[in-house]
């Protein structure tokens, strides 16, 4: 990379929802994924089995191929999503308890119809999963999503493995700082506290591996929310959490500038956002952009 810091998006200045918005950085993951010589790290939480998942598995193998030494994070929670939604394919093979089919099923009633069908299979994942270079770790809970190559350059956003991210106005950062990737692990591992001095911080729901867990986004956030002093910006896809919500009010009631860009067609709740941001704005002075 030519940058230390840059942000991976698509291009400003042509139509608007842009097309292909993954696409920055999906090419940098395969870039990087080509040449990294050590290691690589991958948490994520949906990976896919459809054009950009198996784009991106086929560079992770051809990575273990030459020596490179894989590191993958799955979160299990996102699963539902992955068999729930568009062509249903989870990209690694995992039996799912009878149980959770049912859940899922019942719960995939009040999905939007995404369905698409294709040819792609889970093939190329149960390679990764037998590879001796790849080692494969379960999580849950933590909505996670990191790249990490050679522990110099960290990528970390809200951009899934899949098609669908396509059509998504996210974007992720990518930070080409050997100190930042051990922040970060440090930060993971609750060995140092969040520090709001540090130009550039972290903050994580993570599992430890003493075997502890730790959820500390939510309070900190609200945290921040209630010592902000002049104005409060929010990026947000899904709302309704009312302690949030409430924060928003108190701080607006103190005099904090208040905006708020809003995802105009979430995948998932769209009419629980919608009464959520309609009850915050009937009681507070919020600006919201869709």
């Amino acid at each position: 990379m030519s940058e230390k810091y840059h942000l991976l998006h698509p291009p400003l200045t042509g139509p608007f929802p842009p097309e292909r918005v993954a696409e920055p950085t999906f090419d940098l993951i395969i870039r990087e994924l080509d040449q990294v010589q050590k290691s690589a790290e991958i948490f994520m939480y949906v990976w896919r089995a459809d054009q950009s998942g198996m784009r991106v598995g086929q560079a992770v193998l051809a990575a273990a191929e030459r020596g490179v030494k894989i590191r993958i994070i799955k979160d299990i929670g996102a699963i539902m999503c992955e068999v729930i939604e568009m062509n249903r394919k989870p990209f690694f093979p995992r039996k799912i308890p009878l149980l959770k089919q049912i859940i899922y099923k019942l719960i995939g009633r009040s999905f939007p119809d995404t369905f698409v069908e294709d040819d792609h299979d889970q093939s190329l994942g149960a390679d990764l999963l037998n590879h001796p270079n790849v080692t494969v770790e379960w999580v849950n809970k933590t909505h996670t999503k990191y790249y990490i190559f050679d522990e110099r350059l960290l990528v970390t956003g809200s951009i899934n493995i899949e098609d669908r991210h396509q059509n998504y106005f996210d974007y992720m950062v990518a930070l080409d700082d050997p100190q930042l990737v051990r922040r970060l692990r440090a930060r993971m591992q609750g060995d140092v506290t969040f520090d709001l001095e540090r130009n550039i911080e972290f903050l994580c729901n993570s599992h430890h591996s003493t075997g502890g867990s730790s959820f500390e986004i939510k309070p900190a956030v609200l945290g921040l929310i209630r010592e902000a002093k002049k104005s409060i910006y929010i990026e947000v896809a899904y709302l309704g959490d009312p302690e949030f919500s409430d924060a928003l009010v108190e701080a607006a009631a103190r005099g904090i500038h208040i905006t708020i860009l809003f995802s105009r067609e979430a995948n998932i709740g769209n009419d629980v956002n919608y009464w959520a941001i309609h009850d915050l704005y009937s009681r507070a002075s919020v600006e919201v952009y869709l």
